[in-house]
């Protein structure tokens, strides 16, 4: 209906929408909100579009959903490069032609794949990427306590284990340091040694989704130096994750390098572990 208006009107959808709304205040109001995000959304660049349609609505949406937020970052490593939402979506069109017109020669020898896409297929050497608990696999086996979690859990490790048997000489599984991995620890043995390669592990550091904190005004008072802020997220705090919601930090350990690396135990189940430094800094994490 609301398309329909928008168009016999000529008006913007979202203005045919505060309009079919204008009998009922409350939905009103809600409408004339979604029509100033969206008005400053499509005034953006679309890095800039995207980071806000994940502060808007995605990642509530992924929390609500249980969804893996770091597949944003694939959208803002294509929009970075691009100038204009038009641009954009252009780009986003011509993805999967190339990605089906693509042959693999000499000079382009890699090929990427879905593990779903790579059954029944042999290479000399297979890079995995992003194996680890909270992705691949989304949850652990202990945390699967309905049956349909379970079901998915034991499916992920059959896709596992296809991912693993495509390598007919070298395998590479690609994965956060800080982060574990039931998993790898599954097939690399813990005993191995430098001279029995039997996988090599490329450690990556954590990626955070791209959520730029927000400018304080100019009349506020000096903001609070970022080591005393971090100081106070101590083990038994409770803390609020944008993405993630409530939770409690059940862990602190500073690793080699100064890495202060936090576990936190959400109030849905979940449990993840975090750079402290990225997701304050980026105003991810704050105290509850």
């Amino acid at each position: 209906m609301g398309c329909k208006n928008a168009i016999l009107n000529r008006i913007t959808i979202t203005d045919a929408l505060v309009k079919q709304m204008s009998k009922w205040p409350s939905l009103m109001r809600k409408a004339e909100e979604f029509r100033h995000k969206m008005k400053k959304i499509a005034a953006s660049k679309p890095y800039d579009a995207i980071d806000l349609i994940c502060r808007f609505w995605y990642y509530a949406y992924a929390k609500d959903n249980e969804l893996d937020i770091g597949k944003a970052d694939i959208l803002y490593a294509l929009a970075i490069r691009e100038e204009t939402i038009k641009g954009f979506l252009k780009r986003l069109k011509q993805l999967p032609q190339l990605i089906e017109s693509y042959k693999c020669t000499e000079e382009n020898p890699v090929i990427l794949s879905t593990i779903h896409s790579a059954k029944g297929l042999e290479f000399d050497t297979v890079y995995i990427v992003d194996v680890y608990d909270g992705c691949l696999p989304h949850s652990s086996r202990e945390d699967a306590q309905e049956q349909e979690r379970i079901d998915n859990y034991e499916e992920e490790r059959r896709l596992f284990y296809v991912a693993i048997t495509r390598a007919k000489n070298e395998l590479y599984l690609f994965y956060v340091s800080e982060c574990g991995s039931e998993f790898v620890n599954a097939v690399a043995p813990p005993d191995r040694t430098e001279r029995e390669p039997v996988i090599r592990h490329s450690d990556v550091q954590i990626n955070e989704p791209r959520v730029q904190a927000p400018t304080a005004p100019k009349a506020e008072a000096p903001s609070i130096p970022i080591a005393t802020e971090l100081a106070a997220y101590t083990v038994n705090t409770r803390i609020k994750h944008d993405a993630y919601g409530d939770g409690v930090i059940v862990g602190s350990e500073i690793k080699q390098g100064g890495l202060h690396i936090i576990e936190v135990q959400f109030d849905n189940g979940n449990k993840n572990q975090f750079q402290l430094d990225v997701v304050v800094r980026a105003g991810l994490m704050h105290l509850a």
